[in-house]
């Protein structure tokens, strides 16, 4: 897979908002807004300042020591250049500066590009005892 020299990823900062919320809408069309104030937020930005991916880290509202990723999406034109996985990894290096023991996420089962992701990023599936997704979700775990 190609890396993608040209793009930074960065925490967030107030001026990416307007376009991650863009982006977060494009590609997730059907989904209502996931732009979560409470998190902490990356951008993945060209050399002329465009978001081309976002993703999200927060602290679990129901297990103390648990980060969960609840907000990832790439531009299609820009997927494919291992910028998930990127972002991925910031999250971690995030979530083991605060201390974390895992992290968990979600996803539905037809997203199988980022399941797959997560699969070669060391999560596996598993099932929450008080699942927090839609009925379908896949959940994810990994320890850090």
């Amino acid at each position: 897979m190609a890396r993608a020299p040209r793009i930074r990823i960065r925490r967030a900062v107030d001026a990416d908002v307007p376009q991650i919320r863009e982006l977060d809408r494009l590609c997730f069309p059907s989904d209502s807004p996931g732009y979560d104030a409470e998190a902490v937020w990356w951008s993945a930005r060209t050399l002329r300042e465009d978001v081309v991916a976002f993703a999200a880290i927060r602290a679990s509202q129901q297990w103390a020591g648990v980060g969960y990723l609840n907000r990832c999406g790439v531009h299609d034109a820009w997927r494919g250049l291992g910028l998930q996985r990127r972002l991925l990894r910031a999250r971690e290096a995030y979530a083991r500066q605060q201390g974390w023991s895992y992290v968990v996420t979600d996803t539905t089962p037809e997203n199988t590009a980022s399941a797959n992701n997560l699969i070669r990023a060391g999560f596996t599936l598993y099932q929450p005892r008080h699942p927090w997704g839609l009925r379908r979700a896949l959940y994810w775990i990994k320890a850090i």
